[in-house]
Parts: structure tokens; sequence; C-alpha cells
């Protein structure tokens, strides 16, 4: 059983990533950097186990606005009142004779359903006045103005958590997705600054983003990524005998040449998310379902190993593989039942 499963301390989480790099034979020394979400716990896992954590940035991003739409909670709250009592079912009944969209309500680990609701409410607000039972919870018209002015405002924002969950960026991307929207946001600087008391290792951040975007690092920065430093190359070419000119401007350039550290790939491949991560778990709710619920655990591993990694294996992944099976089976058989001969 994992120990995570007796508590959700560091020393369990520490434990479970114990157990499980034993079980594929590894070592932890070969944890150069965790990514996930930037909890006290995983930053005290990566203190811990002395390695950088690169905090997700769909979780920085997600309580950076909800910090900004605290100014806006009243607003939110009339609204999120009068969603709940659309969805009883009378009232529900009754809207759905004069439109086909239902009300949302908020979800409090996702920011943008706050701002689906409030999209939805100014969608179907004409047809909310049809709803008798709830007349005295629509908002006033002064209100209505402001709700319509604060949609246009996460519009934006949420333009940037639909791009964070894409697989196709990197720790730059996300710097410079963050840089905007603190410029245009002044209120999300708590938690998207680079700086921030929420970031575990921003030397090490800062190092990849430079890194991604070929720039030079400062003394910290080289420090916190030297683990990563790849072989340098010794060999060098013997200069050749040229002109006083040509010999003045390299030896100009030489020093910034020499100082030139190559990391190895890895550092440049570091997700910016742990968005992978979440879908997983998401996903093995729709692999355990109740017609699965004998399955042995060994099978649903199995399965929810192979689903993500679906574009890594195809059915000639498992040609051959019955009949390998079958071969061992007979041949175990056969050494099992076969007499001793003695002299």
């Amino acid at each position: 059983m994992s120990p995570a499963e007796n508590g959700q301390t560091t020393d369990a989480h520490i434990g479970m990533i114990d157990a499980v790099l034993d079980l594929y034979k590894k070592v932890p020394s070969m944890v150069l950097f965790l990514v996930a979400d930037n909890c006290s716990t995983n930053q005290a896992v990566a203190t811990r186990m002395c390695v950088p954590l690169v905090g997700c940035a769909s979780h920085r991003f997600n309580l950076a606005v909800c910090r900004y739409l605290e100014d806006f909670k009243s607003l939110i709250d009339q609204v999120q009142t009068l969603c709940i009592q659309l969805r009883y079912t009378n009232n529900a009944a009754k809207l759905a004779q004069f439109t086909k969209y239902k009300p949302l309500k908020v979800n409090a680990t996702r920011w943008s359903s706050t701002y689906q609701m409030l999209a939805r409410y100014v969608k179907i607000r004409d047809t909310i006045k049809m709803v008798a039972a709830v007349e005295d919870l629509l908002p006033r018209p002064s209100t209505h103005r402001q709700i319509v002015q604060l949609v246009t405002k996460p519009e934006a924002l949420d333009s940037v958590c639909v791009r964070l969950q894409s697989e196709e960026g990197n720790l730059a991307d996300v710097r410079l997705l963050f840089v905007a929207v603190h410029a245009k946001f002044p209120a999300t600087a708590h938690h998207l600054s680079p700086s921030a008391q929420i970031v575990h290792s921003p030397a090490f951040e800062s190092a990849v983003v430079k890194l991604l975007s070929d720039q030079s690092l400062i003394s910290d920065e080289e420090e916190a990524v030297a683990q990563f430093a790849g072989p340098t190359d010794s060999a060098q070419e013997t200069p050749k005998k040229v002109d006083f000119a040509t010999e003045t401007l390299r030896h100009a350039k030489r020093p910034r040449l020499v100082t030139v550290i190559k990391y190895i790939d890895l550092l440049r491949m570091i997700p910016p998310t742990s968005n992978k991560c979440e879908l997983l778990f998401s996903q093995c709710k729709l692999v355990f379902n109740p017609l699965r619920s004998s399955m042995l655990p060994a099978n649903f591993e199995m399965l929810v190993f192979l689903r993500p990694n679906r574009e890594l294996w195809d059915f000639t992944s498992l040609v051959g593989y019955n009949e390998s099976a079958d071969d061992d089976e007979e041949m175990q058989s056969r050494h099992s039942y076969e007499p001793s001969h003695s002299l």
C-alpha cells in the first residue's frame, strides 16, 4: 500500500516517491527536479530532497485570479445565489421552457467556472425574468451593468488559462504571459511575479527561462543549474595566423565564448505545469467504472499507464505477445514434468 494512503504529510510523500523509485530500480539521486503545485507540502518535499521545485503555472495562475476576483466578491455572490436557485427542479423546468441554456455555478477549485457562470448569466438574463420565483434575486440594472463590465475582464484571463493547459508551452512562454497579465492586472503580482513568495526556486526558474530565451545567466542562476551542465569540448582548433584587425576582434570575443556553458537538453524540456498528472487522475474515473470494480490492481495500473501513452504504441506492439507467453508457459510445464535421469 502506498505510504500516502496513511497521510498527506511530507514524510508520506517522500516515502511514496522512494517506493516508486525502488519499484523501478531507481535511486533518489536520479530525481533532478519536481513539477507540482506550489503548496507548502510540495515545497517541503523539494527542500527535503534537495531539488528545485517548478511550481505548476496553472496553479499559480488560479490563485492569482482568485485573489483578483476578491474585489468583485459581492457581485459574484449575487449571481451565484441566483444560479443556485435557478438550478432547483421547478425553476429549472420553468427556465427550460424559454431557453436551452442552463445556469452554471462556481467550482471552488477552478476560477474559470466563475467566468463561465457570469457569462452564462449575462446571456440568459432576459430569459431569467420569465421565472417569477427568482424575481427578487435578479440583480438590479445598475448591478447588472457592473456584472457586464466584469465579464469582459476575465475574458483575457480565460484565454491565458486555456493557453496554459496546452502541452506546447514552456517556462519562457509562461513568463511572457505572466508579465503581460501582471501589467494589465496589477493585483495578480502577488502570485505571478518572478520573485513571488510562492515561488520555491526563483533562481532555477529564471535560469531555465533565460536559457530558453538565449540570455546570459547571473551567478545565482548558474549555480542553480550547475548540475545540468553538459560535457565541455576539450578539443579546440589551433588559431590560424590572421591580420591585426581580425586578431583584435577575435581576442575581444574570446572571453565571452569561453564562459558559455552547454546544458543538457532536459533543462529545456521541463514542463511548466503538472496538468498531465491531474488529467491522468481524472481519467482514472473513466477507467475504473462500476463495471470494472472487480479489476485486479495490476490490470487497472496497466490501463491507466497505456491511456496517456497511446501515441507510443499500437496493435503491432501486441503482435506475438500471446504466442510468446504461451510458449513460455509450455516450456515451464515441460521442465516441471520432465523426469530426472540418474546415472
